[in-house]
């Protein structure tokens, strides 16, 4: 890559000196001029080479944050390995090295966005530029909320490591099943439209299609616990009426 730019350069500068020879005195300022725009357009060259790599590299880390976590779920699925691995600091361990990716891929997503993406049609944009923030700041605000009741610990999965976590049904997640997934969605898709990105759109459908299957796997324990609950409550429904026959 390095490379090729160098050669680039290089071709430049040989035009150049070429140009200076064939019109000193005469055509000097035409001269300047094209020297001023040769440069410009190897910077260019230089950032869009830069920005690629940066929007490579979160699209990678996007998919290994997720990846990280599910795998330390299975692995606890699969007979409570962390547990056995690493004792009472097997959730540590899970929130340390999720932490660190989350961290890393927020990092990269917030640098990328001090590059130049290319955009949608002037159009599009100006008709989902409003539609966008509308989401963003209503993705925003579920986000946060579901984070403010459920907490980070079980945001990160405790019941996976701990036993007795009391599921959470009051405020939203009455209503909804996975606000704070849904609302870092609506964030992402919303954000995207509003900047009309489309680097920022395709981190958003990344993030929405490697999410899903994560979802699946973070409601087992809940379903496997509902599962639990209407199979006691049936038993005890069948002791009673042994009991008190009608």
């Amino acid at each position: 890559m390095k490379n090729s730019v160098l050669n680039h350069i290089k071709k430049r500068w040989n035009m150049w000196n070429n140009n200076l020879k064939d019109s000193y005195g005469a055509n000097s300022v035409a001269t300047s001029f094209i020297v001023i725009r040769s440069i410009k357009l190897c910077l260019n060259r230089i950032r869009r080479e830069k920005m690629n790599r940066i929007f490579i590299l979160t699209t990678i880390f996007v998919f290994m944050t997720i990846f990280v976590e599910s795998t330390n779920l299975i692995l606890q699925l699969k007979g409570r390995r962390l547990t056995k691995w690493f004792g009472k600091n097997a959730f540590n361990i899970h929130m340390l090295s999720t932490g660190i990716f989350w961290v890393i891929t927020f990092c990269l997503f917030v640098i990328l966005q001090f590059e130049d993406h290319p955009l949608f049609h002037n159009s599009i944009i100006l008709n989902l530029k409003y539609i966008g923030l509308i989401l963003l700041i209503s993705g925003i605000i579920l986000a946060s909320w579901a984070f403010s009741v459920l907490g980070l610990k079980r945001s990160l999965c405790l019941n996976f490591f701990a036993e007795n976590v009391p599921m959470v049904k009051e405020s939203v997640y009455k209503h909804i099943k996975n606000p704070e997934d849904y609302g870092l969605w609506m964030a992402l898709i919303g954000f995207a439209a509003f900047t009309g990105s489309i680097y920022n759109f395709a981190i958003a459908v990344e993030f929405i299609i490697v999410m899903i299957p994560h979802i699946i796997l973070e409601n087992k324990p809940l379903k496997k616990g509902l599962f639990c609950i209407l199979h006691f409550s049936f038993f005890i429904f069948q002791l009673d009426v042994r009991v008190h026959p009608l």
